[in-house]
């Protein structure tokens, strides 16, 4: 007992990876265990400002992982660790109580137009009173627009649906107080705390932000630290010791970055996002949709086992083991060059690539922990246990175009159905006559815009779905296709829908 009384309380560093600042967070380390979590959580949530929208997580800096909070994980940690957030719903809710402000109405019109978005309602823009002069909302100088109602008269929006919240808003209660919060965007965010004198790191400007240049070695064939640490080229530079750059904000940020102080905490943000690798904390960090974790766990020295597999500036977005036939094992690693890589799991060596814009289909069986890909060739069936089809499936889609065969009905009544080949890219669907003329310079082809198009999936049962565009309406036609199974009809009617982007606005 005397031993504990003379260490007094235990303690660390916090880095907020908002700012890149640091607080000290401590503890008596005669809190009992059952508690010592609690009491540690409700310390981040004061001196960070964190709100009961967040879950709270630590990075450990020195090897990228997650930290459980416990005393014996806790009283061992001897670098800094960082503070990542991350939303405990679907719909936009504040992170920090910083984040949130209040403005009181008097008038009966609020002078303001709403919409729907992300599960949540915002502001869509100003409505001026009658005579041209300005609204409450707009003479508050508070509110902007894209900010998010959080609360009417104390009661929260969050998981509210849109016309429930038109409803809370349309009461006629004066003064009627309304908090709003502006998001901060804080996925890809990544912070390396310095300690040496030198960086190992350049840093020059593009367009829009200060960038990282360049990542000197240290010596001959040793990569420096900022490099060592998973600062990359071309990493947009976030903030210096609770100095945030804002944009071009070049001779600043030489200021902050020249400065003796030590240790000195740099913070990046990513031009791509991470989306997860093969360590086993990673698993935490994708239940919690802890992005910040993702990229920490991504960008640790651990990922550079397969470098050597890499293209130029290539970099992997997603890596985890999969077996292929319940036989044969795997490394499956996604990179930003839009590759996919078979690497063996026993010796590490490359054994097959499989180019996105090749694969016709991705698709999972969640029950059976089944991927399945398939090009115009093959189709590799894969079980993946550990990150989840589904992750995958997601991970992979943006890189490839959704197509295969379709039935078009004819026009003439007693003529069978056409089968054509289709590709959707972006909103443009063109069909061919044969999957082999995709490829063919000059080859014929049909192409319509989906811009203005109006999708109707009204008859899942035959697989058939209707598209119709306002050139058709013209002249009076439609276009009607029809999978060749339930497989492709989900996997059409699902890229098809995700073209809908249009919302509802309302006057308040």
């Amino acid at each position: 007992m005397e031993l504990l009384d003379q260490m007094g309380s235990c303690s660390i560093r916090v880095i907020d990876l908002d700012d890149g600042s640091v607080r000290t967070i401590s503890w008596d380390p005669n809190v009992p265990d059952q508690v010592f979590e609690s009491l540690v959580e409700s310390q981040l949530r004061a001196q960070f400002g964190v709100s009961d929208e967040a879950w709270v997580d630590l990075i450990d800096t020195a090897n990228s992982s997650l930290v459980h909070i416990t005393k014996d994980v806790l009283s061992n940690v001897k670098d800094s660790l960082c503070l990542c957030l991350s939303p405990k719903t679907e719909a936009l809710a504040p992170m920090k109580t910083s984040e949130v402000f209040e403005v009181m109405f008097q008038d009966r019109s609020l002078g303001m137009t709403i919409r729907e978005h992300n599960e949540s309602v915002i502001v869509n823009h100003f409505k001026r009173k009658p005579d041209g002069s300005l609204s409450e909302a707009e003479i508050s100088g508070l509110i902007q627009p894209n900010d998010v109602i959080y609360k009417v008269n104390g009661a929260r929006t969050v998981g509210r649906s849109y016309d429930n919240v038109v409803q809370m808003l349309q009461t006629q209660t004066r003064p009627l107080s309304i908090q709003f919060f502006r998001p901060f965007r804080r996925e890809g965010l990544f912070a390396v705390e310095f300690r040496g004198a030198s960086l190992n790191m350049t840093i020059t400007t593009d367009d829009v932000n200060v960038i990282v240049k360049d990542l000197p070695m240290a010596h001959p064939n040793i990569v420096g630290y900022a490099e060592a640490h998973g600062v990359r080229i071309f990493d947009i530079i976030h903030a210096v010791d609770g100095e945030v750059i804002n944009g071009l904000e070049y001779n600043r940020a030489i200021s902050l970055l020249s400065r003796n102080t030590r240790p000195m905490v740099v913070e990046v943000e990513m031009l791509k996002d991470m989306v997860l690798t093969m360590r086993p904390d990673v698993c935490s960090a994708v239940k919690r949709k802890n992005n910040n974790a993702i990229v920490a766990i991504v960008r640790s020295p651990f990922m550079r086992l397969w470098d050597s597999l890499l293209k130029t500036r290539e970099s992997i977005l997603l890596a985890g083991p999969v077996s292929l036939k319940r036989k044969k094992r795997f490394h499956l690693l996604l990179t930003d060059h839009e590759r996919l890589l078979f690497v063996n799991k026993d010796t590490n060596l490359l054994e097959d690539e499989i180019m996105c814009s090749q694969i016709v289909t991705v698709s999972s069986r969640s029950k059976y922990q089944e991927l399945t890909i398939s090009t115009s060739k093959n189709d590799y069936v894969l079980i993946d246990n550990f990150i989840g089809p589904v992750i995958w499936v997601r991970a992979i889609l943006p890189f490839t175009c959704t197509q295969g065969i379709l039935k078009v009905a004819s026009s003439r009544r007693f003529l069978v159905s056409k089968k054509r080949y289709f590709i959707l890219r972006g909103n443009r669907l063109t069909g061919y006559k044969k999957e082999s003329m995709i490829h063919q310079v000059g080859a014929k082809s049909s192409t319509i815009s989906l811009e203005d198009a109006k999708i109707d999936i009204s008859d899942p049962r035959n697989l058939t779905f209707i598209i119709t565009t306002p050139e058709f309406n013209q002249a009076g036609k439609k276009l009607i296709l029809t999978a060749t199974s339930s497989r492709e009809f989900n996997k059409w009617t699902t890229a098809l829908q995700a073209l809908k982007t249009a919302s509802p606005t309302t006057a308040a």
